[in-house]
């Protein structure tokens, strides 16, 4: 992790122009990254809702799966529009740093998770 990072914090310190530049495409950045496992967890919810609705569960939300779906679509459309603001600005575009370094992420985790699969299987 303390390599990647170092690697990453190089790699924006290079893109950015400036102090400021480098704080705010780090800073949505990480917020970009940390915004998007909750897309993939409200997903899995209303997948659960529907494989195993009728399982036990410490809290409900009432009015049955609609209102569970509407929720969950609710909060990722906010998450959805949180995620595109911080990857552009108006006036300014698209934050081209900011969206390569997601994609980047993105990619390496896929591998490490692709690598970690093969090599336990063996």
């Amino acid at each position: 992790m303390g390599i990647a990072c170092t690697i990453t914090l190089l790699l924006y310190g290079f893109m950015s122009g400036s102090n400021e530049d480098l704080f705010w495409s780090l800073f949505a950045f990480s917020a970009v990254i940390f915004l998007l496992p909750y897309q993939g967890m409200l997903l899995a919810f209303v997948k659960m809702r529907i494989v195993d609705g009728d399982h036990p569960r410490p809290y409900k939300i009432p009015g049955g799966l609609g209102i569970a779906r509407a929720c969950a679509w609710m909060c990722m459309l906010v998450l959805g529009l949180s995620i595109v603001l911080f990857m552009y600005t108006p006036g300014e575009g698209l934050q081209l740093p900011v969206v390569i370094g997601v994609i980047a992420t993105l990619i390496l985790g896929e591998l490490v998770i692709r690598f970690a699969e093969n090599h336990k299987a063996r």
